[in-house]
């Protein structure tokens, strides 16, 4: 019996050591510090992502990140307004593409669930896991074993999030040509909406104000000949009906040549460059505080370009 005792303490000793230790490690020490000075967020997908060089927009902290859907973007932003008083304003991508139902799978899928729900699993509130087990049990069960190995990874690195939060992505190619080409001329009829993605938008909303932030909603550039941008009547009807009473800087039409978009849905690194030197001017020139956006004149975004030859 004693021998079975002294073999059972090893096992449950490794058990600790391997699954609970980690977790503990990380709830007293995991890092969710930003810089001091930053004292505006950003957050979404790639639109974003691709979209805004914070090098040239002090005080902002970039936290995008391609294929987010608005579940895992509520997770990271309780976080980051938690461990970052100093954060004011709140900017989050909403385009076209956060209405339509495949948002729905960027939750629970197999690969976003599994790409995203380690990192984050070890904060998350048990009803939002309680969700994701609803939606896609096998899914979720088969992401478990991917928790331990991002705590691992996590603590190797430091345990600081704001290196794993996002950020920008520049794209050093353009392929709109060939993109364009091969779009449809109607977009298929929507049959529903992303009521998930846009409910965890609504949430993300009410907890940073509740947090005492101010809340901006923000369109990237989008190239005209992108599918989803034929909802747009849909998606103006969705913004109406549900954030009517939040700032919306939409530049959408944000005039650029074909060169400066990496594809239909996302800027090149000179797109970004040209159209995030835009964006601090706007921000210098009150744009937080009209609550609207401003879009260049024709020719003064090439204007801004020639102005910066380092861009």
């Amino acid at each position: 019996m004693s021998t079975f005792l002294r073999h059972a303490a090893v096992f449950f000793g490794i058990l600790f050591v391997l699954l609970v230790l980690p977790g503990l490690l990380l709830r007293l020490g995991a890092d969710f510090s930003i810089p001091g000075d930053n004292t505006m967020l950003l957050l979404g997908h790639s639109h974003p992502e691709c979209a805004i060089d914070d090098q040239l927009v002090p005080g902002l902290f970039h936290a995008a990140q391609a294929g987010e859907s608005y579940f895992y973007t509520y997770q990271k932003a309780r976080l980051l307004l938690h461990n970052n008083p100093q954060i004011q304003t709140v900017l989050i991508e909403f385009t076209n593409n956060q209405i339509h139902p495949v948002m729905e799978g960027w939750i629970w899928g197999d690969v976003y669930m599994g790409n995203r729900f380690p990192l984050l699993a070890l904060w998350m509130p048990w009803e939002d896991i309680r969700f994701l087990y609803q939606h896609n049990p096998g899914g979720l069960s088969g992401s478990i074993p991917l928790v331990f190995q991002q705590q691992v990874k996590f603590i190797a690195g430091g345990m600081k999030y704001r290196s794993k939060a996002g950020g920008f992505l520049g794209q050093n190619w353009s392929r709109v040509d060939s993109l364009a080409a091969a779009q449809p001329v109607d977009a298929p009829p929507l049959d529903s909406l992303a009521r998930h993605n846009l409910a965890y938008l609504e949430k993300l909303v009410a907890f940073c104000r509740e947090e005492g932030k101010q809340v901006v909603l923000i369109r990237s550039p989008q190239h005209p000949a992108l599918e989803v941008t034929k909802y747009e009547d849909l998606y103006q009807a969705e913004r109406r009906n549900r954030f009517a009473d939040i700032p919306y800087l939409d530049f959408d039409h944000f005039p650029l040549p074909d060169s400066l978009y990496a594809d239909l849905e996302h800027l090149n690194s000179a797109g970004a460059q040209v159209f995030s030197a835009w964006f601090q001017l706007q921000l210098e020139e009150g744009m937080l505080e009209r609550g609207t956006a401003s879009l260049p004149h024709q020719g003064e975004a090439e204007t801004i370009q020639l102005a910066n030859p380092q861009l």
